[in-house]
C-alpha cells in the first residue's frame, strides 16, 4: 500500500530532478501565431520514455508490473521487451496540451482512447495532434501517438478541451516540440 506522503515526496524529488516525463525547462512558452484557431491546425511533440522514466511512473502510480520494469520478465512475453505503461503517454498528452499548446488555463473534459501497440521503454513517442472541431470555447483534437524507432502507432486518441477564449486566438506553433528532449 503506498502512502500518500511517500507518493508526494517521490513527486517533488521527479519535478525537481526534471524526470517526469516532461522537463521544467520545456514549460517556457513558445511562440504564437495571433490569428483564428481552425479545424486542421495541427501540433507535434517528441518525447524519449526513458528507464528512469517508467521507473518513476511506477512508483508514482504504483503499477510495478514487471512487463514495464523486468527485461528478463519481458523477454518471456509476447512483446520481448519492456513496455511504456500506456497511461503514462496520455500524460504526455496531457503535457503537450496543458504545457505547450493550447496551454496553461485550458482543462481537458473528455478523452477516449486505443492502445494500437506497444511503445517499448527507451523508444521515442512522437505525438501529432489536429483540431478536429471547435463548439464555442470546447475544442475537439484528435491524437495520434507513433514509436518514431519503428514508425508503428501506439496509441489513437480524441480530446475534448475547455480553452480561454484567448487559447481560441492563437495558431499551434510550427515545428516540432521537444526535439531537443529526444537524445
Amino acid at each position: 500500500m503506498c502512502s500518500f506522503g511517500f507518493f508526494f515526496t517521490q513527486f517533488q524529488w521527479a519535478l525537481r530532478c526534471n524526470r517526469l516525463f516532461f522537463p521544467i525547462s520545456q514549460t517556457a512558452r513558445v511562440p504564437f501565431c495571433r490569428r483564428q484557431l481552425t479545424c486542421g491546425d495541427q501540433v507535434r511533440l517528441v518525447r524519449r520514455i526513458t528507464a528512469e522514466d517508467t521507473r518513476t511512473f511506477a512508483m508514482i502510480t504504483g503499477d510495478t508490473n514487471p512487463i514495464h520494469l523486468d527485461p528478463s520478465y519481458a523477454q518471456k512475453t509476447p512483446f520481448r521487451r519492456c513496455i511504456v505503461h500506456g497511461v503514462s503517454i496520455l500524460g504526455i498528452i496531457s503535457c503537450l496540451f496543458g504545457v505547450h499548446f493550447p496551454g496553461p488555463g485550458c482543462a481537458v473534459q473528455q478523452i477516449n482512447s486505443r492502445f494500437i501497440g506497444p511503445l517499448f521503454v527507451g523508444e521515442t513517442c512522437q505525438l501529432e495532434a489536429e483540431v478536429k472541431e471547435i463548439q464555442g470555447r470546447r475544442v475537439i483534437f484528435s491524437v495520434l501517438a507513433t514509436s518514431v524507432e519503428r514508425q508503428k502507432h501506439v496509441l489513437e486518441a480524441e480530446l475534448k478541451l475547455v480553452v480561454t477564449k484567448e487559447q481560441l486566438s492563437f495558431a499551434p506553433p510550427s515545428g516540432v516540440i521537444g526535439q531537443d528532449h529526444v537524445n
